[in-house]
């Protein structure tokens, strides 16, 4: 590989991390604060689930619920950020050629 190519490759694949740690925060923030995380704790057995996670977890008081939450939210929102970022990458390669 040429030193130009080996830089180009570089800088597309850190600004596609950059772009999906990014996204991954921010549908995150949306699945924490506009949604499933407020129906996972209306619905029962959900909730039980939880309570049971913060026991085999060992985490006691609102701290560790909000940061379990917070996981939680991160786990939901982290592969559809991965999809979004590859389904672009391969659109904007086709529009390129």
């Amino acid at each position: 590989m040429r030193p130009h190519t080996l830089m180009t490759y570089s800088l597309a694949n850190i600004a596609q991390i950059v772009f999906t740690l990014a996204l991954t925060v921010a549908l995150g923030y949306c699945v924490l604060n506009l949604g499933p995380i407020k129906w996972m704790l209306q619905n029962g057995v959900l909730r039980e689930i939880f309570f049971w996670l913060m026991g085999v977890l060992d985490l006691q008081g609102t701290e560790d619920a909000e940061d379990l939450l917070s996981l939680i939210s991160l786990c939901l929102a982290l592969p559809p950020s991965i999809l979004i970022c590859v389904l672009a990458k391969g659109f904007l390669q086709k529009r390129k050629r």
